[in-house]
């Protein structure tokens, strides 16, 4: 799958990049909706300590296991009920002769429904976020004569989301959580709205908190 980033990658990167996270993500999507519907009713296992303490940091196992890409995200709980924070996406595919990088940075808001009373930022949830993606792709070309050509080309687009999920607290700080969410590109500096695509995806964090 990543060959195929740089092989669309002088057409439209930020589409390429969006299909292929697309196509990644439903590979997993029938397996995590049915565990999110399934779980609304999940008994957390959370202590009262656990879940007052307002640092947290997850990353997405799926992504490095199968695609060797970084899913990192940190949140900070504001309330019981809401919290802040940064996603990032980092992925890497090429040879020695091509390769693209691509990097998504997320800021979100997020709103707890449902939370009992003593744990904070748990259970069913709702996300607001904005997304800046960035590729960029590389490659050298031989002439007969031997000279060789360094070719680039890349794109920037930016977008919003919303997502919706479940996030279970468990003993000693440790958190899980499943979601499904989508957007749309809005802008970019080498494409025109229409061109630019919507995308959808499935999240599996695991996380732990902090102080």
């Amino acid at each position: 799958m990543k060959t195929t980033v740089i092989q669309n990658a002088t057409s439209n990167p930020i589409v390429s990049v969006s299909k292929y996270l697309t196509r990644y993500y439903r590979q997993w999507g029938i397996t995590v909706l049915f565990i999110l519907v399934s779980s609304v009713n999940f008994a957390q296992e959370g202590t009262s300590r656990a879940s007052q303490k307002k640092h947290e940091f997850r990353f997405n196992p799926v992504s490095t296991i199968a695609f060797a890409a970084v899913d990192l995200e940190y949140e900070f709980i504001l309330k019981p009920k809401t919290g802040i924070g940064l996603s990032v996406f980092f992925d890497y595919a090429g040879s020695r002769d091509a390769h693209a990088f691509g990097y998504e940075v997320s800021p979100y808001y997020r709103y707890y429904f449902w939370n009992k009373k003593g744990y904070n930022a748990r259970g069913l949830y709702i996300e607001g976020s904005a997304l800046l993606t960035s590729v960029q792709a590389r490659s050298e070309v031989q002439f007969a004569d031997g000279r060789t050509r360094r070719l680039s080309d890349g794109a920037t687009a930016v977008g919003a989301g919303i997502q919706i999920g479940q996030k279970w607290v468990i003993k000693n700080g440790f958190t899980f959580e499943l979601s499904l969410e989508g957007g749309r590109y809005l802008a970019s500096d080498e494409f025109s709205f229409n061109e630019l695509g919507a995308y959808v995806g499935v999240g599996i964090g695991i996380g732990y908190r902090f102080f």
